[in-house]
């Protein structure tokens, strides 16, 4: 099952960003109508996947967004 994670950055580059998890989303459709500003990024995530402990940049991620129509 994939999902959309749905996050705003506060500060800071690659691999040291600071940021605040804002939603988890069925769809893309909805993840993108929770972006509100360009500091909102989203990227896909696969259920019931393991990850690296490593630092890395989510794979297919989409920032900036940009403001939604809500």
């Amino acid at each position: 099952m994939r999902l959309w994670i749905v996050g705003q950055t506060r500060s800071g580059e690659f691999p040291d960003l600071v940021w605040d998890f804002q939603g988890v989303f069925d769809s893309e459709d909805k993840a993108r109508e929770a972006c509100i500003n360009e500091w909102y990024w989203m990227a896909p995530i696969t259920v019931n996947e393991s990850l690296s402990d490593e630092s890395y940049a989510f794979p297919d991620i989409v920032y900036p967004v940009g403001i939604s129509s809500r």
